[in-house]
């Protein structure tokens, strides 16, 4: 008995489904020679379903016939569904080339025929116990590295005590637990969404993966990318009992809308021109920035999505909103900085949370973050353990008048503005060397390009800008040409 016995079977949890009662006794015999392992046992599609969920059983032996039809490969894809790592052996006596591909691509670990346990007991022993033990094995490593995984990389904190963020947190754990897709949300740009889409993600307890899709214009075509093509997995079968993150849905062109609408309405993928239809379970979290019907394209297929995914919004108020809870996230920023030794800085002066409070945030979240960065290098460049008014690095006539009218600010030249000044405290600090301020930034010398491009960009969008930073402009550009 001990040849095999190759591992510690304490805590090992076995599932078998089988409509043959002394085809389980004789299994439950072999499995016992592994060691002391807890097996519950069922007889038909009823009692797999009452035993399953993910993540419970090291292992799942499963018949591919009950009764009279091919129930196994049912519950096979439904079980890949719920969870795409779910270890789980297909056993008949109704063996063929068909089934036993279909099952091995849905996800099966092995595909066995009953026949070889009869025929020779002995070696059908030996090599069903080494491939039962490489499974368990690789199912408890695969969930002991998870839970090490969810030690290690907590859920990212969504900041604030203002009512209306307090009943989002809410909504996103009701449906985590419920799993309801599609979700939609909305909100500004810099509302931070795709850290809620995440927030619903990490308090599920969905075992597939989080993936996430920026469409970053209009008339985006990706339909190939969502539903795959051929043998090729698209975004929606890689997330399979996950979550698939869709920012700007908005931007799809129509065709990619229309994929992906018969998806939501069916769970079904067609892949290819024999019209075959796979059933795949992702939950989609979509995003769009604040709209009205009337501002989508005059389609139809815009009209019927959009009806289709706003009976569940989840709108994400703006900063300017919240003003309450700016002073809590600009701390909370500002700590993250000091914990990662980017700065000995450690709290605004009161006439900055005034500042900040006035401000209308075009940019939310997402340019508040940016704000207190480079603020922060400013004050402690000048030596200094408070953020001050002179270490803030936008324009006061950006700040909301006191009727509260806000100016209108083009967003993409604040926060571009925001980074060459960034960029021209860092070389300051470093005394021109380049290499050493993009260490000051957090780049790495491979990133040399992505500041090139950055900078670039910037001057030849906004050419205002290069009398203003003239030292940076003479630093990254050589007669017009930039290094």
């Amino acid at each position: 008995m001990s040849n095999y016995i190759a591992m510690n079977v304490e805590n090992t949890y076995i599932l078998i489904i089988e409509d043959d009662k002394k085809y389980i006794k004789k299994m439950k015999n072999l499995l016992s020679l592994l060691g002391e392992v807890i097996i519950d046992e069922g007889y038909s599609e009823t009692d797999f379903y009452n035993y399953f969920s993910p993540g419970k059983y090291n292992l799942i032996i499963l018949d591919l016939r009950l009764k009279s039809d091919y129930e196994g490969m049912k519950l096979l894809e439904f079980a890949m569904n719920e969870d795409p790592e779910a270890p789980i052996i297909i056993i008949t006596g109704y063996a063929s080339v068909e089934t036993a591909i279909q099952s091995l691509k849905l996800g099966a670990k092995d595909y066995l025929e009953k026949r070889y346990f009869v025929e020779d007991e002995k070696k059908f022993t030996q090599e069903f116990l080494k491939k039962v033990n490489k499974i368990i094995i690789e199912d408890k490593a695969k969930k002991l590295l998870e839970t090490k995984e969810k030690e290690l990389s907590p859920i990212k904190p969504i900041i604030g005590e203002n009512i209306n963020i307090k009943q989002l947190m809410n909504f996103a754990e009701i449906f985590a637990e419920k799993r309801t897709s599609p979700v939609f949300v909305v909100g500004e740009f810099g509302t931070e969404k795709e850290l809620f889409a995440e927030y619903i993600y990490k308090k599920s307890k969905a075992k597939g993966k989080f993936m996430k899709k920026i469409i970053p214009h209009k008339k985006s075509t990706i339909y190939k990318e969502l539903i795959g093509d051929g043998n090729n997995q698209g975004l929606i079968e890689a997330a399979r009992g996950g979550v698939l993150y869709i920012e700007n849905i908005f931007n799809l062109d129509t065709k990619s809308k229309r994929y992906l609408l018969d998806y939501m309405n069916t769970g079904l993928l067609s892949k290819n021109s024999t019209g075959k239809k796979l059933k795949v379970n992702t939950q989609l979290i979509l995003s769009t920035l604040p709209l009205s019907p009337q501002e989508l394209d005059d389609n139809e297929i815009d009209r019927k999505l959009y009806y289709r995914v706003k009976t569940t919004p989840v709108v994400i108020p703006a900063l300017r909103e919240r003003e309450d809870d700016i002073p809590l996230i600009a701390q909370y920023f500002l700590n993250a900085l000091k914990k990662e030794g980017k700065t000995s800085v450690e709290e605004f002066s009161d006439d900055v949370i005034k500042y900040f409070r006035a401000y209308s945030w075009p940019g939310n979240v997402y340019e508040l973050k940016y704000v207190v960065e480079s603020s922060a290098i400013r004050a402690a460049i000048n030596k200094s353990k408070k953020i001050k008014l002179e270490h803030i690095s936008f324009e006061p006539n950006s700040v909301s008048s006191q009727n509260g009218e806000s100016k209108v600010i083009n967003l993409d030249k604040v926060l571009s503005e925001t980074f060459l000044k960034y960029l021209q405290l860092a070389l300051e600090k470093s005394g021109g060397a380049k290499l050493r301020a993009y260490e000051y930034l957090g780049f790495n010398r491979k990133q040399r390009g992505t500041i090139n491009t950055r900078v670039k960009k910037t001057f030849n969008n906004y050419p205002d800008l290069k009398n203003k930073y003239q030292e940076v402009y003479k630093l990254f550009s050589h007669k017009g040409k930039y290094l």
